[in-house]
């Protein structure tokens, strides 16, 4: 658990390749909070015993230069603190730039 922040550009990540098990690693070169980390208050309100979500896009670099977005979120715990926050996106999506645009464009299309 730590602080909700934002991740410098060049901050590396790991995925674990689902097939072999090894990890490959990429670095963070931009990303776009839903909500800024700031913004959030000092402690999760009571919300019948939900978490509170942080949600972020990334892109990702990987170290053959293929690029990558990465949708995933931070959560805490009711009552939780400053402190509380821990990474939620364990399986969150990772795409590719073009698959990215195409989803992204289709959603702002819909009157949801």
């Amino acid at each position: 658990m730590g602080k909700l922040s934002r991740h410098p550009a060049g901050y590396q990540v790991v995925f674990t390749n689902p097939t072999t098990g090894a990890p490959e690693y990429g670095q963070i070169l931009d990303e776009v909070w839903a909500k800024e980390p700031d913004q959030f208050g000092p402690t999760a309100l009571p919300d019948a015993g939900w978490r509170e979500g942080a949600f972020v896009a990334q892109l990702i670099k990987w170290k053959h230069g293929h690029r990558s977005v990465r949708i995933t979120y931070y959560l805490r715990r009711e009552g939780g603190g400053p402190d509380t926050w821990y990474f939620g996106g364990q399986y969150s999506p990772s795409m590719d730039l073009n698959e990215f645009r195409e989803l992204f464009g289709k959603l702002r299309s819909k009157d949801w």
